[in-house]
């Protein structure tokens, strides 16, 4: 006999799978420049790339065309809870035997994904040549993107710290333990030492309660304002939910396996936020201006 929680399961992709499909179907291009917003974490095992996902289908429901760019060096974490592969990745398109738009994957339910692998390295080290043929090919994507999401390593090494600056904004994925908190900070004060200074916002994962993640992000906030001198944003936060162990394990992001779960509706309210604040004059430059901004780090 068919359960409730599996009837609400299946309700909940059917009518993912329709927004979508609807969406695809009457959305023209818009002509915008996609925006870039970059995920990032002090540290790892806070529920990044599991959180990058289900936020990328939550903002497809809500009509974004969603990109994904699996920026965690060596790791292929996108695909392993994608439970897909891609036999391309960025070096193929650095080395010029593929256009970058040969090498975007399309996954469960049509979200699309591409696979950073050793090309992320090598973007650390281009010709003006491969520069420039990069910089084209991020921008033929700008036509059917509205964000990028990229998922980075943990941690502030430069290619991570790059890809936050180089960005039109970041958010900092944390949980409420104590060691997560220190290094959520440590990103932000790295980041705010750069020459380009973009908006920065703290997702707080894992949270016991609200009032937990609300002292959280006070917190943070009351440290950034007075030893940094910046402002950060908190963007909400997502609750402790055993359903998030069993999508990784069933290689399924959350929102997907279950769309009326609390945390699903809590990445929900998150991707309303980031959407409504684009209409609030985040203003993004594109994805070939994107990875130029990147390359200049390295120069």
């Amino acid at each position: 006999m068919e359960t409730a929680s599996v009837r609400d399961q299946a309700d909940g992709l059917r009518n993912l799978m329709r927004q979508t499909q609807e969406v695809r179907r009457t959305r023209p291009s818009s002509g915008e420049a996609a925006r870039v917003i970059t995920i990032c974490s002090g540290k790892g095992g806070v529920g990044k790339t599991s959180v990058t996902l289900s936020l990328a289908y939550a903002m497809m429901q809500r009509g974004a065309r969603v990109l994904v760019l699996d920026a965690d060096l060596g790791m292929a974490n996108v695909e392993v809870l994608l439970g897909t592969s891609s036999p391309d990745n960025l070096l193929h398109v650095i080395r010029g035997t593929k256009r970058l738009r040969d090498v975007v994957v399309e996954g469960p339910r049509g979200l699309r994904w591409i696979s950073g692998g050793s090309g992320v390295a090598e973007l650390a080290d281009l010709t003006a040549e491969q520069l420039h043929s990069l910089v084209a090919s991020f921008g033929e994507l700008d036509a059917t993107t509205d964000i990028l999401l990229i998922d980075t390593g943990a941690g502030i090494s430069r290619t991570v710290v790059s890809f936050i600056q180089a960005a039109d904004e970041a958010i900092v994925v944390c949980t409420p333990e104590p060691t997560s908190i220190t290094d959520a900070y440590g990103v932000i004060k790295t980041v705010s030492s750069g020459e380009r200074q973009i908006p920065l916002s703290l997702l707080i994962n894992r949270a016991v309660n609200d009032r937990e993640a609300i002292d959280v992000g006070r917190g943070v906030q009351r440290a950034a304002r007075r030893f940094l001198n910046r402002e950060v944003g908190v963007l909400g936060h997502l609750p402790e939910d055993p359903l998030v162990a069993r999508a990784v394990r069933a290689q399924q992001p959350f929102f997907l396996m279950q769309p009326s779960a609390r945390v699903s509706r809590s990445v929900d309210q998150v991707a309303a936020k980031l959407i409504h604040q684009e209409q609030e004059g985040v203003r993004p430059k594109g994805l070939g201006a994107f990875i130029k901004r990147f390359a200049s780090f390295f120069e």
